[in-house]
Order: structure tokens, then C-alpha cells, then sequence
């Protein structure tokens, strides 16, 4: 019998509820820079960079809207990189013809 209400009172002290304040962190800082020809997320604390180029109808915008990187990269200390470079990555038709010109010669 005593052994067992010794285990009763290790068992009800051992149970106590954690403080739930020291588990509270603050939200990492960063720093959003949006241009015509890109988006820039920019952690504090700086691991590496993630160079991000959108698929051929879309933009920086909707690469983000798209792919929830922007938290997660912030968290792990990456910044991030979005281009508005997809239309140029092709050959609009005067430089075509240019190229056409140097291969015919």
C-alpha cells in the first residue's frame, strides 16, 4: 500500500503542464525587395541563396503564390530569388533572323 501511493504522487508531480511561454520564438526577420525584373526575399541570417526561374505564362509573383517557399526559406535562413526572366529566354524573331544571316554565311 505505500509503495503504491508513493507511486501515485511521482505519477500526479511528474504530470505538472509545461510553461507554454518558453516555448514561444519570434519569427525570423527578413526583408522582401520587389523590382520589374525580380523578387527578392532576404533572410537575416544567410545560409545560401535559392535562384527561382518561373515557367513560361507566369512571374515572380505567382512562383510564389505557386510554391510556399517564402516561410520555410526564412525559417531555415535562405534567401530566396524569384526572376521575371522567363519571355527572354528566347529568341525574339530580329535576333532569329540575325542568327539565320551568321549561320547561312
Amino acid at each position: 500500500m505505500r509503495t503504491l501511493i508513493i507511486i501515485l504522487v511521482l505519477i500526479v508531480t511528474s504530470c505538472k503542464g509545461n510553461d507554454q511561454k518558453a516555448y514561444k520564438t519570434e519569427k525570423p526577420k527578413y526583408e522582401k525587395i520587389k523590382n520589374s525584373e525580380f523578387e527578392l526575399i532576404n533572410s537575416d541570417k544567410q545560409n545560401g541563396l535559392l535562384i527561382l526561374f518561373p515557367c513560361l505564362p507566369c512571374d515572380a509573383q505567382n512562383t510564389f503564390s505557386e510554391f510556399k517557399i517564402e516561410e520555410i526559406s526564412v525559417k531555415n535562413g535562405f534567401s530566396v530569388l524569384a526572376m521575371n526572366f522567363n519571355q527572354r529566354l528566347f529568341l525574339n524573331q530580329s535576333e532569329k533572323q540575325q542568327l539565320t544571316k551568321k549561320l547561312e554565311k
